[in-house]
């Protein structure tokens, strides 16, 4: 399964993603220093075809080859990856695919599950090597348990940690495996390799990112009251009738889109100047998506929300909800090139510095390995 264009997204970015390939390479550097020779990976999520995974596993395998450290990569993902960006960052993992039966003999320095699974835990055990714990994805309900418990304390580095589903996944390990566990925790890190920032100029002013668990209304009245008469819209099919009643109703028009690829999806985002998200839920891709490509972002105050924000930056305002008054002013005011501009650097600068999966994976392992090394 491909993700994305990965050809097109390198003439696409050239520039941007040079910078990023050094601040890899910078990461890699520090985490050389852990002195890791032999790692092993473990990404199970059985026949999983969810493109965020595909994110995390990337961005990991990254980091450990720009370290230099030797992996092997046990996976039941279908995935085509990024082997050409492993190899010039310095080597090209050991991958075995399908459905993990086995793993190869001999020593490693680490295993790192993504997410914990029997296999990494039993393979950490029986070769007496500490375990690299995250979870990268919450599970469902029926989801498998866990036969083997992890050696009791051991961190779980979560992504989605302060989503209302953090506390939920705790139900993946059951009865006495529960307290075996510290959660920790990361603002919701996106690959920002495959998300760059972009110097593409805004074609339109304001794109409603999201449908489902949105208050939709309050977008097309806030939009319409800061004088915008066209929107663009990604939403999702089931929903399109209801919006564009409520588009109507406001008097605004609709650029319609529906469940696109991520390379369509961050060329529409990146054709907008502000992202709004009036949440009624927890979200998390459609906050740091944009942020990462540079777009400032309106969303609703709420719990996963406030991660993102930083009142020392403007490129992410938290807004009440209802107040139609006040999401139409701060649509309004984006509208100032100068105000623009500061925003859009303040959103790139915040997803690099605290929403970045390789900056997650790295402090997972090393604060995870550093007091067993």
């Amino acid at each position: 399964m491909r993700v994305l264009n990965l050809a097109a997204l390198r003439a696409r970015h050239p520039r941007a993603l040079a910078v990023l390939d050094a601040q890899t390479r910078k990461l890699g550097r520090q985490l050389a220093q852990l002195a890791l020779k032999r790692v092993l990976v473990v990404a199970s999520c059985p026949r999983h075809t969810q493109s965020t995974q595909w994110w995390y596993e990337q961005a990991l395998l990254s980091l450990l080859v720009a370290a230099d450290i030797e992996v092997t990569f046990v996976t039941d993902g279908w995935f085509e990856y990024d082997l050409d960006r492993m190899r010039s960052l310095g080597r090209v993992p050991t991958m075995i695919e399908g459905e993990p039966a086995r793993v190869p003999a001999g020593s490693f320095d680490a295993v790192i599950a993504m997410p914990p699974s029997d296999l990494a835990i039993r393979v950490a055990a029986e070769r007496n090597v500490p375990l690299v714990a995250c979870m990268t994805k919450n599970h469902e309900v029926g989801a498998p348990t866990l036969t083997y418990p992890p050696p009791h304390g051991t961190p779980l580095w979560h992504a989605f940690a302060r989503s209302e589903g953090f506390a939920a996944a705790q139900g993946f390990f059951v009865g006495e495996t529960r307290d075996r566990w510290v959660p920790m925790g990361a603002p919701f890190p996106v690959n920002r390799y495959y998300s760059p920032p972009t110097d593409a100029v805004p074609t339109r002013h304001v794109l409603l990112l999201g449908t489902n668990a949105r208050d939709v209304a309050l977008a097309f009245a806030a939009s319409r009251g800061a004088g915008e008469s066209r929107i663009a819209v990604l939403g999702n099919h089931a929903d399109r009738e209801r919006v564009m009643q409520l588009a109507a109703a406001h008097g605004v028009a609709v650029d319609w889109s529906a469940q696109l690829g991520h390379d369509d999806m961050m060329a529409l985002i990146a054709s907008s100047s502000v992202v709004i998200n009036p949440i009624t839920t927890e979200s998390h891709y459609s906050l740091s998506l944009p942020l990462a490509i540079g777009r400032p972002v309106l969303a609703t105050e709420s719990t996963s929300a406030s991660v993102f924000y930083d009142p020392a930056r403007s490129g992410m305002r938290l807004l009440p909800p209802g107040s139609v008054a006040v999401w139409a002013d701060a649509i309004r005011a984006l509208r100032d090139p100068v105000t623009w501009r500061r925003a859009s650097d303040d959103a790139a600068a915040r997803a690099a510095s605290h929403h970045d999966a390789e900056r997650f994976f790295a402090s997972a392992i090393a604060s995870t390995l550093r007091p067993t090394l």
